[in-house]
């Protein structure tokens, strides 16, 4: 089953992923329930391919998130994305849902065939929408850094 098809899936269910990485390595905080087999513990070297060329697409709508939002102002605070390693074992993601994306995908349709100052941004939109990319890049970072570890360390 290919899942390229469908609109940031891997980043909108990646929390699942971990927490089942999480629960291997560590255990599950609930005793009763038992190990559910996880297709990216299954294949990670694939999930972390997967994890990869979804972060290329969500750093590239956000790029043309941040590309509109300057041409109305320049002065906009592009959030921080870097995450220090000694916080990635305690990284927080996001649950994310497929509406969340839909103005970043709206705006990178319009920049395909019309110049920029004739896209009618909603400004305090755009603004969310670069929020929503900037929380699911350091989502899928993070992921990415710890399936390698996974994979270097215990397979």
């Amino acid at each position: 089953m290919t899942l390229t098809y469908r609109n940031y899936h891997t980043t909108r269910h990646v929390a699942q992923h971990v927490q089942a990485l999480d629960d291997l390595m560590y255990g599950s905080p609930d005793a009763s329930s038992s190990y559910k087999e996880d297709r990216a513990l299954t294949n990670p070297e694939e999930y972390i391919n997967e994890l990869e060329t979804e972060l290329k697409i969500v750093q590239g709508v956000k790029s043309d998130v941040i590309y509109v939002l300057k041409e109305f102002n320049n002065d906009i605070k592009i959030p921080n994305v870097d995450i220090p390693l000694s916080s990635v074992k305690n990284h927080i993601f996001h649950i994310l849902s497929p509406r969340q994306f839909t103005y970043g995908e709206k705006i990178k349709y319009l920049l395909q065939d019309n110049p920029v100052e004739k896209i009618p941004l909603i400004y305090s939109k755009a603004v969310k929408q670069l929020y929503v990319l900037s929380a699911a890049e350091v989502d899928l970072k993070v992921a990415i850094y710890r399936f390698k570890q996974y994979v270097e360390i215990y397979r």
